[in-house]
């Protein structure tokens, strides 16, 4: 595409809007690398089993457990500090998967609203 330009106002502001614009690109595409190595990460890692050892007991897999540990019936295990089970990831919520898990949810919530903001007319 090739502009003729005769006034200088008009050719920063069309510079402007081009540096806008990438600038906006690379925002939108490190919004969503993050979602989908986030979203990855909280479906790949295990949410944490409980080892066993804690005051109470759980009455479903009968195994000492800690405390908020609880038993999920999806997964058949007991799950450290679970959160809940996520039908989105097919994992539990738990200790080691819960930062993972709520960062995708962060990213994927300002890629929505950078989509609507900036993409969508």
């Amino acid at each position: 595409i090739i502009l003729i330009i005769q006034n200088k106002n008009l050719s920063a502001k069309i510079i402007y809007i081009y540096i806008d614009c990438f600038i906006n690109l690379i925002i939108a595409h490190w919004i969503a690398l993050n979602t989908v190595y986030n979203y990855a990460l909280s479906v790949l890692i295990h949410p944490g089993k409980s080892k066993g050892s804690g005051p109470s007991k759980c009455r479903t897999c009968r195994t000492n457990r800690p405390e908020r540990s609880h038993h999920c019936q999806q997964c058949g295990f007991c799950v450290l500090m679970m959160d809940h089970h996520c039908l989105w990831i097919n994992n539990c919520i738990g200790y080691y998967n819960y930062g993972y898990f709520l960062r995708t949810c962060i990213f994927c919530t300002h890629w929505i609203n950078l989509w609507d903001s900036h993409f969508v007319a």
